[in-house]
């Protein structure tokens, strides 16, 4: 069943678990997440990012929500990493009501009006705002930010900035980092604690795909309630059709279902470790 962001994380807070959200880019990834979540029978969000909207367009958004609508868990449909409200304004008549707004790159004031401005337009039609203070550093979708223009959350400036946007989650910066880990996650749990003490609004942690086990619980435990997943459902796919590819005679469908199958395997794993079962 589709339904809306805001009750999926109310569900996860109340149960104290957090959701997974995976970043999709094509109809297999829909098939294995929507599996995934009907086979461990928890929620689960489906995010499209720009880069992969700017590829597929309408049909993948109208293939995540029609999967979703049919689906017999409920399913949030959500676009990730919008930085411009020509983008917002086509997401929203494409049928998707759930978008993080994302001024990470503005400086503090700029970011502040820009999610403002944003917000207004998606509150309109009684949606839900993601966005985030601080930036991450590291790669997806082709879209890099290197090490020193990346920053921390403050602590200090949540109050201010939750009222002066009106947010309804918030992607926080406390040492994850978009794509490949490449040493030791090293996760600032004293300013998460910080910032879910400052407020109240659900919080979000990009850059799941490879922090550890204990990690995702210590998170879980201080208060994050949304994961987002991309890395190691891509590597997935990838690997799958790198095996498939050496066996003689192999096709298409070989290659969908060998896909689907892989990133199943990767969801349903993910969606138990972020419910704790």
């Amino acid at each position: 069943m589709l339904v809306d962001t805001q009750s999926i994380l109310k569900e996860a807070i109340d149960c104290k678990y957090a959701v997974a959200a995976f970043n999709i880019y094509n109809l297999e990834g829909v098939i294995a997440v929507i599996n995934a979540a009907e086979d461990t029978e928890i929620p689960v969000i489906l995010q499209i990012h720009p880069m992969s909207f700017n590829t597929s367009g309408q049909p993948l958004i109208s293939a995540c929500l029609e999967a979703a609508a049919q689906s017999n868990v409920n399913i949030g449909v959500h676009f990730d990493h919008v930085d411009s409200e020509e983008i917002i304004s086509k997401v929203i008549h494409s049928g998707i009501q759930s978008i993080m707004v994302d001024g990470s790159a503005k400086e503090y004031d700029d970011n502040i009006q820009f999610t403002r401005k944003c917000v207004n337009k998606i509150h309109y039609i009684n949606g839900f705002v993601e966005a985030e203070l601080g930036r991450l550093s590291g790669t997806e979708d082709e879209l890099t930010v290197a090490e020193k223009d990346a920053s921390m959350t403050n602590p200090d400036q949540l109050m201010d900035f939750c009222s002066k946007t009106q947010i309804d989650s918030l992607a926080v910066c406390v040492g994850n980092v978009h794509g490949k880990y490449f040493h030791d996650p090293n996760i600032d749990f004293l300013r998460l604690e910080k910032i879910r003490n400052n407020i109240s609004i659900p919080l979000v942690m990009h850059g799941a795909s490879g922090l550890p086990e204990d990690t995702i619980r210590r998170c879980i435990n201080i208060g994050i309630s949304k994961f987002n997943v991309n890395t190691e459902l891509r590597n997935a796919y990838m690997q799958s059709i790198i095996e498939i590819s050496k066996i003689p005679k192999s096709d298409i469908l070989n290659i969908m279902n060998s896909s689907i199958y892989e990133m199943t395997k990767i969801a349903i794993k993910k969606i138990k470790l972020f419910a704790s079962i």
